[in-house]
C-alpha cells in the first residue's frame, strides 16, 4: 500500500510540473504508482468545443484505440461526462457505480463502449 511519504514525494515533483507538456505522463506515473491499473488516459473538456485527448496508452497488442469515436461524439452519452456536467458530481466515480440500469442496451454502449476494449473504469 502506497504512504504518505510516496504521495508527499510524488507531489513535490508533479506540482512544478502544472501547466507543462510533461505532466500528463507525470501525473500518469504518480497514479500507476500509487494504484494498479492497465490502461490510462486524460480528456480535457472545453466548455464549447469537442474533448481533447490529453494523454492515452497505445493499446500492447498493437490495435487501434478507439478513443477518436469517443471524441467525435459518443462522449455525450458517456456517465462520466454526464455525471459531471449534468449532475454537477466531481469526485472519483466507478463505471459501475455510474451507469444506469440496462446500460448494456444503452445507445452508448452499443456506439462505443462495446467495442474500446475496457471492462471497468473509474475517472
Amino acid at each position: 500500500m502506497p504512504t504518505l511519504s510516496q504521495y508527499s514525494r510524488h507531489l513535490s515533483i508533479l506540482i512544478p510540473a502544472v501547466g507543462t507538456a510533461d505532466f500528463p505522463g507525470m501525473l500518469v506515473d504518480m497514479l500507476r504508482e500509487l494504484v494498479p491499473c492497465q490502461d490510462t488516459t486524460i480528456l480535457l473538456y472545453p466548455a464549447t468545443d469537442l474533448p481533447v485527448i490529453e494523454y492515452f496508452d497505445i493499446p500492447e497488442d498493437g490495435g487501434n484505440s478507439t478513443l477518436d469515436v469517443f471524441v467525435r461524439g459518443a462522449f455525450l452519452l458517456d456517465p462520466f461526462y454526464l455525471t459531471a456536467t449534468r449532475d454537477r458530481k466531481f469526485g472519483v466515480f466507478r463505471l459501475r457505480d455510474l451507469s444506469p440500469t440496462g446500460f448494456k442496451d444503452s445507445e452508448y454502449y452499443r456506439s462505443w463502449y462495446r467495442n474500446c476494449g475496457y471492462q471497468d473504469e473509474c475517472g
